[in-house]
């Protein structure tokens, strides 16, 4: 049966266009979401018992399970820190990592001075097309000699 707009109301294609929302025909698209949390409170290469601040995406969306995590900084390094042996693995300023989880350090003794604030990024990549999904940035601030993640 061919429908034509043109015999058809506006009242009904209002009835139809709801009533199609309603079951569950048409659907929103899902919002996607990303964040940046740590559970690391407070952070010093000379006096911690971790490898560096813990920096964990938390991301719903479209291609949540088939994307890599691209991680910048403007200070320090990326490093993964992973059982069962717990080796350090060295990533740098720049790293793309398949595991949503990495570490941000510095070197006590990097060249010029340690700076008050440090901006992390990550961008989200769809694997198949390194199409950007969705990216987060926080800020990593010191106190003292000490870093830790600044509250949102």
């Amino acid at each position: 049966m061919h429908i034509c707009r043109h015999h058809v109301s506006p009242g009904i294609l209002l009835i139809l266009a709801a009533s199609a929302i309603i079951c569950g025909c048409i659907t929103a698209p899902q919002e996607e979401t990303v964040a940046i949390s740590s559970n690391t409170t407070a952070y010093s290469p000379a006096m911690s018992h971790t490898v560096g601040i813990e920096l964990a995406v938390y991301y719903t969306g479209s291609a949540e399970d088939s994307a890599t995590y691209h991680w910048t900084a403007d200070y320090g390094e990326f490093v993964i820190w992973t059982p069962p042996d717990y080796r350090v693995t060295p990533l740098g300023a720049d790293a793309v990592t398949e595991d949503a989880t990495v570490y941000w350090t510095y070197h006590p003794g990097q060249p010029g001075e340690e700076p008050a604030a440090v901006r992390v990024a990550v961008t989200i990549e769809e694997n198949e097309t390194g199409r950007t999904l969705a990216t987060a940035e926080r800020q990593i601030v010191r106190e003292g000699s000490l870093y830790r993640l600044e509250a949102e």
